[in-house]
């Protein structure tokens, strides 16, 4: 495959340029005809030059120069130059560079036409920026040593290429002056020409200073700073031949990127030649223009901390250290965020200060501890990033020795030493390495770097590196993490691993956020992941689960945006210390486009949904709604799913929907038009044959009953639950129950505006009609207590059958009536609703009834309050029957009654009282009733 590649990227550049052609052919032409084939090359050039195709344009001038004839080459030749120059400076990639570089060279090989300034200064400016990179690695001490003394070389062999270029456009520049002030030639072309020529004078200079500089540097020797001085000068308006002054320098030219450089290069040449004063001053001026590129200012304090390093200013180096790492504290605050009032140097400015400190020899004492100081806050500073890495390297550049025994730094040294082999032996034994290690060799290296990383917290200048014990703790934490698992103590050394890790994540949110959120967070979660461990061996703890809740409870707080945090709610939702309502809220927390965003739902859902199942009075219908508004979205995302062939979706969509159907008919208030949607989704899986009807075809005509009743249409609910008893008996039953609470509601409201209206006989039959099913479907008892939910039926059923027989005489209604408010009172004799109704109906009767009446009543009257006006009522209800049934008797409780309470009673009942005197004396002692028996005598009162 990879040998017909050139071939294939060949046919589609034809296929790209014949695309090009054809929309070239397709505009206007706006210039005269010079033949066929220079008019389209022409074109096709053009377009390509406008639109930015500057790859395909370096291919159509390859292809052109190829066939090109002698006469015309040298033109084709330097545009292509031209355009390799451009695209070597465009170049995003070193892979790319590498390629245009080769290109060129190729092209002034072949092809000596082409020679031109640009496509030699993009070439040899290609070469720089690798031996570039090279040296500032070096400068950090990072690369191999061996590749030193090659980058040299190649910086001495760009000096010259540089130095040649730039005396040939110093020669082009001076003819074309003496050209411009003869005047002869066009001005305009000559002022572009001129411009251009000075342009890759300067360059060429500049490259050729910074090259010198760089050898400098690497190789110690201070003729090469002398002569970067000497290229310098072209940059900053110095006198050529002489190194460049500061009073010569115009102070708003440094502004630009590559003279505020040269400047600081001019400094940093200066303090190789050890002239600090002169290295300070061109730092000084750089410092105090009012405007200075981004380059430029992060380039000025590696100049000064190395000119200071070199000139052994340790005091000085110490004012600067300090000054920029109060700097960065001040940049955070003004973006907001609290820090400390000393922030970390970046993680190259803290390698620099390590390498220079590490290299220093100091004379006197006072300098040893200067330099001491110096490095601790180095490292500090590179731990203190996360800059582990950096820190190891250096003890292993410049030997463990160099860090001492004692003290926080050298222990962290060697922790991490020891920490970087237990990984090692972690990752040779197998299994994940990011989990506890189940090798015990690999566990004993962990536990030997968790006891250095203990000392190195615990010693006395460890305080001095606030911001650098987070990582210290953070080694400690996964030290213990890793290799407890096969210690005795394992649960204990989790702990202690959660303790360190929640040490780690506060000491690094005292910092800056943006500078330490990252590795704050990945504390806190491996804090709750040791404390799962220690609980999966401890079983059971409240007090470990209590911690696990309260860690997760701060990560969600501080970083509910992090990836892990969806994870950690859902995993917070269920522990049992939370009340369902706390971890419903927990859970919809979580973002919709979290992976773990369904799986919390879903479980927001049956929380939601058994709270309104286990509710009562006014929370069940808002508790109902809260239950939809969590369940509907969860409902539409299992229904997608379900529609894609996901079985398991479709019976997740089942259940939830007649949940929902549950939840929203089940409310005071019914919500039919939100049941019905769920409805709909539930017969569109059943219609696709992803659900089967079967097992819940009962209750979904039944669902289908109970919306149309909601809505007011009685008879087509009726007509849907018809079927019911052939399909499902249970829910045969459950229709009834339906019609007969709608019956019984409409009874109560019709009945409270004309209980005696045909609407009000209508709901009571309605009543009495879906009792009656109710009643009939109810298993048999025996003489014991019946269930309460059924005696509450055979009340209502009673009342709305008293009041059919009261209205229409209606017997069997009647006698219904009195079955069953018997029946009710053998479970509740004191029932005092059921013994008036009782009471009345039986009184309608008469005969034998009569008796059952009596009794009703004295137990009405033993169950009052004496003298209130139920009492008053039921000892009047019960004379007056004992007037028709025993006069006599009648007469003498009367009697009782008078001499008992003389006033005879409260209006109306003593004027009652006293027209039953009159009647009863008129009726004389031997009077009996019209309904008494012969056998009936005074026993009833």
């Amino acid at each position: 495959m990879q040998r017909h590649e050139p071939a294939t990227r060949h046919r589609r550049w034809k296929a790209a340029c014949a695309s090009v052609l054809l929309a070239v052919l397709c505009c206007p032409a706006s210039a005269p005809a010079r033949g066929p084939v220079d008019d389209a090359d022409q074109a096709v050039e053009q377009y390509l030059q406008d639109h930015g195709l500057i790859a395909l344009l370096a291919q159509h001038l390859g292809d052109r120069l190829a066939s090109a004839p002698p006469d015309v080459r040298g033109e084709i030749a330097q545009r292509l130059a031209a355009v390799y120059a451009q695209l070597l400076e465009q170049a995003s990639t070193a892979a790319e560079q590498d390629d245009w570089e080769r290109k060129g060279r190729e092209l002034l090989e072949n092809v000596p036409e082409a020679d031109s300034v640009e496509l030699r200064i993009s070439l040899a400016r290609a070469s720089f920026t690798r031996a570039e990179r090279v040296a500032e690695r070096r400068r950090l001490r990072l690369g191999p040593q061996d590749e030193v003394e090659t980058t040299v070389r190649q910086l001495e062999d760009l000096v010259l290429r540089f130095r040649d270029i730039a005396g040939e456009a110093n020669r082009r520049v001076e003819a074309l002056e003496r050209q411009e002030e003869a005047g002869r030639g066009d001005s305009e072309v000559l002022s572009q020409a001129l411009a251009e020529s000075r342009r890759h004078r300067s360059l060429a200079h500049y490259l050729a200073g910074w090259s010198c500089t760089y050898i400098a540097e690497m190789s110690g020797r201070s003729e090469p700073a002398a002569e970067a001085m000497l290229h310098f000068t072209w940059i900053l308006n110095g006198v050529p031949g002489k190194p460049a002054t500061i009073e010569r320098l115009p102070e708003q030219t440094l502004k630009y990127d590559h003279v505020a450089r040269a400047a600081l290069a001019m400094g940093h040449c200066a303090a190789m030649r050890e002239d600090l004063d002169s290295a300070l001053a061109w730092f000084d001026a750089v410092e105090r223009a009012p405007e200075v590129s981004p380059s430029a200012i992060e380039l000025l304090p590696i100049m000064r901390m190395m000119a200071l390093a070199r000139a052994e200013r340790w005091k000085e180096l110490e004012e600067l250290t300090l000054e920029l790492r109060r700097d960065a504290a001040h940049v955070q605050a003004q973006r907001g965020v609290q820090a400390a009032e000393l922030q970390p140097l970046s993680s190259a400015l803290a390698r620099l200060l390590a390498v220079l400190t590490f290299e220093a020899q100091p004379r006197t004492t006072a300098e040893k501890a200067g330099v001491e100081r110096l490095m601790r806050v180095a490292l500090s500073d590179l731990m203190a990033r996360g800059e582990m890495g950096h820190v190891l390297d250096l003890a292993t550049l410049f030997g463990q020795d160099r860090l001492g025994t004692e003290g926080f730094v050298a222990n962290h040294a060697r922790g991490l030493k020891a920490y970087n082999e237990a990984r090692a032996a972690h990752r040779a034994a197998g299994g994940n390495e990011n989990e506890p290690t189940q090798d015990s060799e690999a566990g004993a290296k962990y536990l030997v770097a968790a006891d250095l990383f203990r000392h190195a917290l615990r010693e006395p200048d460890a305080g001095e590196f606030e911001t650098a014990r987070g990582s210290t703790a953070m080694l400690l934490g996964l030290s213990l993490y890793y290799g407890a698992g096969t210690h005795s103590n394992s649960r204990e050394l989790w702990e202690e691993a959660a303790e360190s890790f929640e040490q780690a994540s506060r000491i690094v949110d005292d910092r800056a956020k943006d500078g330490g959120g990252g590795r704050a967070s990945e504390a806190l979660w491996m804090a709750v992941r040791s404390l799962d461990l220690a609980l999966g061996r401890a079983g059971d703890d409240a007090g470990l689960e209590r911690r696990r809740g309260e860690l997760i409870d701060r990560y969600l707080a501080a970083y509910p945006d992090s990836p892990r945090a969806a994870a950690l709610t859902v995993r917070r939702a269920t522990d049992e210390e939370l009340s369902p309502r706390e971890s419903i809220e927990l859970l919809l927390k979580v973002p919709e486009g979290s992976a773990l965003y369904e799986t919390a739902r879903r479980q927001a859902s049956r929380l939601a949904y058994d709270m309104y199942r286990a509710a009562a009075g006014a929370d069940r219908d808002w508790l109902a709604l809260r239950f939809a508004e969590i369940a509907e979205p969860v409902l539409a995302l299992d229904r997608r799913w379900a529609s894609s062939g996901d079985t398991k979706a479709a019976e997740r969509a089942a259940v939830l929907a007649r949940r929902i159907i549950d939840a929203m008919m089940g409310m005071t208030v019914p919500n039919p038009d939100r049941a019905e949607r769920a409805l709909d989704t539930l017969m569109s899986l059943v219609s696709a044959r992803v659900v089967d009807a079967g097992p819940i075809a009962g209750e979904i005509e039944y669902r289908r009953a109970q919306i149309a009743l909601a809505r007011g249409d009685r008879v087509a609910a009726e007509r849907i639950a018809d079927g019911l008893p052939q399909i499902d008996p249970r829910f045969a039953e459950a229709a009834a129950r339906m019609f007969y609470r709608d019956a019984l509601l409409r009874l109560r409201i019709v009945a409270a505006q004309d209980p005696d209206g045909e609407d009000a006989r209508e709901a009571a039959r309605l009543v009495v009609k879906y009792g009656k099913a109710i009643i009939a479907a109810a298993p048999p008892t025996a003489d014991g207590p019946e269930d309460p939910a059924l005696l509450g039926v055979y009340a209502e059923v009673a009342q709305a059958a008293a009041s059919l027989w009261a209205a229409a005489q209606d017997m069997e209604m009647r006698d219904l009536g009195v079955l069953l408010l018997k029946r009710v009172l053998r479970s509740q004799p004191n029932d005092a609703r059921a013994l008036r109704g009782l009471a009345e109906l039986a009184e309608s009767i008469g005969g034998n009834e009569n008796e059952v009446a009596l009794g009703c009543w004295r137990m009405l009257i033993a169950g009052r309050e004496p003298l209130s006006e139920p009492w008053f009522e039921a000892k009047w209800r019960l004379l007056t029957l004992l007037e028709r049934v025993d006069p006599d008797r009648a007469r003498e409780v009367l009697a009782q009654h008078m001499v008992l309470y003389p006033d005879v009673g409260p209006a109306p009942w003593a004027e009652r009282f006293r027209e039953l005197e009159r009647r009863l004396s008129k009726r004389g002692s031997s009077t009996t009733g019209s309904d008494a028996s012969p056998r009936q005598g005074a026993r009833h009162a």
